[in-house]
């Protein structure tokens, strides 16, 4: 169950029922939305971007198939909710950077937002 769901719930209990009937309206708006983006088909270069992986690795996974190629094959096209998803690090973001292996760097990378010199 989501936030927004237990709201709801907590409204109606509450027989907050104007309060409930907006919050339903969102949710199934919110909803809507999230399927229309997992829907949307992306150009190769938008893709690689959107997860983390290169053009030429989702080439790859077109050509041996592991991807459906929404577009034709000089052209790829892929669906945003097929893409593989690059594991994020501690702060929900996907690695672009090796920070080395020494506790100095470590530490750097831990205390300070890529690309911080704070």
């Amino acid at each position: 169950m989501t936030s927004l769901q237990a709201e709801l719930v907590v409204l109606e209990k509450w027989g907050a029922d104007p309060q409930a009937r907006a919050l339903r309206q969102i949710i199934l708006e919110l909803t809507s939305l999230e399927r229309e983006e997992h829907e949307e088909v992306l150009g190769l270069r938008a893709a690689a971007h959107e997860c983390g992986y290169s053009e030429d690795h989702l080439g790859r996974l077109i050509r041996n198939g592991t991807l459906k190629n929404y577009g034709c094959k000089g052209a790829p096209r892929l669906r945003r909710g097929d893409l593989p998803r690059r594991s994020v690090g501690l702060l929900g973001q996907v690695p672009t950077r090796s920070i080395g292996d020494s506790k100095a760097a470590i530490a750097r990378a831990i205390t300070r937002p890529e690309g911080g010199d704070h």
